[in-house]
């Protein structure tokens, strides 16, 4: 049985959570001044049972809506399955932010089409501070390496990526840095952004000694399209931070750039998890053949 991409916005329904906020249970994330949140959710359909989770990490830390510090080496993380759908997503310290959703189905279940999604998100509120006080704003960009994956069979997958950093003050007098990036598979048909590349926002102006926010987040979905399909949307393998570019009016970098935060993370540094490239297994064999031939002529030559 066919199903065209009329159905596209139930199996958003099911395979794609909010990314701000959770509305059905209030926690829509507003933040004071010197605020950050770390936020993921996951949501999973098997066509018979939903489940959904949500964690956040916050400063100043509150009880009554923050969770504690998730698993070791990240501070918020969660991996939740129903049958044959699944899905995780990681908001880590460590500037990485990764979500992925995957599942198979032998056909159409009696509650509807299902479905996986996982949301990863970091808000937080910093300023750039010129410690040698000459400057007071700076030509900025932010910079983010994505690795990821889509693929399907008689299924659907998506992702999104944006990150956004942005004056405070309202009526801002600035505009805002921002990075988008989408795509998805759609039962063979590709639309949108590969999801792998290295990101950067355009350069724009931003105040010194200014309350800015970052809204960094990742979006990973999948579901059914028909009977005895299969997708994935691997974003496990992360977005990394790659830091934050200041120059002055002339382009040149301005010495003595600070970043004060409210998580207490350096923006203007790249993750330290950042991949670092594998040379080609060639130019790793090529000295032992050097070595291999230049023995044998030798030998020969004896």
């Amino acid at each position: 049985m066919f199903h065209s991409r009329e159905l596209l916005p139930n199996f958003r329904r099911y395979a794609l959570p909010a990314a701000s906020c959770l509305i059905a249970s209030g926690l829509c994330f507003a933040p004071a001044v010197g605020a950050a949140t770390f936020f993921v959710t996951t949501n999973v359909f098997d066509g018979i049972v939903q489940t959904e989770e949500t964690r956040l990490r916050c400063w100043p830390y509150d009880v009554n809506t923050c969770t504690p510090e998730g698993s070791a080496g990240s501070l918020a993380a969660l991996s939740t399955s129903e049958s044959s759908m699944s899905a995780s997503a990681l908001a880590s310290g460590q500037k990485t932010l990764r979500a992925s959703a995957r599942g198979s189905w032998p056909g159409l279940t009696p509650n509807g089409p299902p479905g996986a999604g996982a949301t990863a998100k970091i808000v937080d509120e910093f300023m750039l501070v010129d410690t040698l006080g000459n400057k007071t704003e700076g030509q900025v960009s932010i910079h983010v390496l994505l690795l990821g994956s889509l693929s399907e069979n008689r299924g659907a997958a998506s992702y999104t990526l944006s990150a956004a950093v942005c004056e405070l003050a309202f009526p801002p007098s600035y505009g805002c840095l921002a990075i988008d990036r989408t795509g998805d598979i759609f039962d063979g048909i590709v639309s949108g952004d590969t999801p792998s590349g290295f990101l950067s926002s355009g350069q724009g102006t931003l105040p010194f000694n200014t309350p800015l926010q970052l809204n960094w987040n990742i979006v990973a979905g999948c579901g059914y399209v028909r009977d005895f399909g299969e997708c994935a949307a691997n974003l496990g393998q992360s977005a990394y931070w790659q830091g934050m570019t200041v120059l002055d009016g002339d382009g040149e970098p301005i010495p003595g750039m600070q970043i004060v935060s409210a998580s207490g993370i350096d923006w203007l540094t790249a993750s330290p998890l950042t991949p670092v490239p594998v040379p080609a297994v060639g130019w790793l064999i090529a000295p032992a053949v050097v070595m291999l031939v230049t023995w044998k002529t030798r030998k020969t030559k004896a």
